[in-house]
């Protein structure tokens, strides 16, 4: 129970960060997981020579895989700023690199997720 509070304690400064870290965290999987069942549907809806509403399920999944790319930043960026707030101890450049190494990485992820999305359309 004492760890917990303990725990609890280190939070406590950081609630507006978890809460963001903890919403950014759900819009990216409901974006990420309502993509297999839109391209689904889409499929269905193109053979079934419905090419509007193909059209418009494409297009909707197109704009969740960039929503949930622009909530992964979110989670990214604010993971990093936690980490620079509670990693005082590492010199200003040090973390710089830090965050902008997560930011990379971020990018390197939502330009593979467009290619992917456009090789299986």
């Amino acid at each position: 129970m004492e760890d917990k509070k303990r725990f609890l304690s280190y939070l406590l400064p950081q609630k507006k960060s978890i809460f963001i870290l903890s919403f950014s965290v759900l819009i990216f999987l409901l974006a990420r997981l309502s993509q297999p069942y839109l391209v689904g549907k889409a499929l269905d809806r193109a053979l079934a020579d419905n090419k509007t509403i193909f059209r418009v399920l494409v297009i909707t999944t197109l704009c969740l895989s960039i929503l949930g790319a622009v909530f992964d930043f979110f989670f990214e960026y604010t993971v990093g700023v936690i980490n620079s707030t509670k990693f005082r101890f590492l010199s200003s450049s040090s973390r710089q690199q830090v965050i902008w190494f997560s930011l990379k990485l971020v990018m390197s992820r939502m330009l593979l997720r467009a290619y992917s999305l456009c090789l299986s359309l």
